[in-house]
């Protein structure tokens, strides 16, 4: 059989961190410039705050470190 690829569920936080990857990529938000506020993005994604926060702990990995600098604000470099 072995055609078909198992399925893999997604975390909702996977999906919006995949989201705020490819805006902050494709330079939809400028050097510098801070990204929405967590209630801003609750709102935009119509998800909880928990769901936010882990998406954007998630961009304070090494790997996008030299992309985003997270503060309690988070700021482009």
């Amino acid at each position: 059989m072995g055609q078909f690829k198992p399925i893999r569920q997604i975390r909702v936080s996977e999906e919006v961190l995949s989201q705020l990857k490819e805006s902050i990529l494709l330079g939809k938000f400028k050097s510098g410039e801070k990204l929405p506020s967590e209630r801003e993005l609750t709102e935009e994604f119509q998800v909880s705050r928990g769901v936010i926060r882990e998406a954007i702990r998630a961009l304070e990995l090494p790997v996008l470190s030299n992309c985003v600098k997270v503060l309690p604000e988070v700021l482009l470099l």
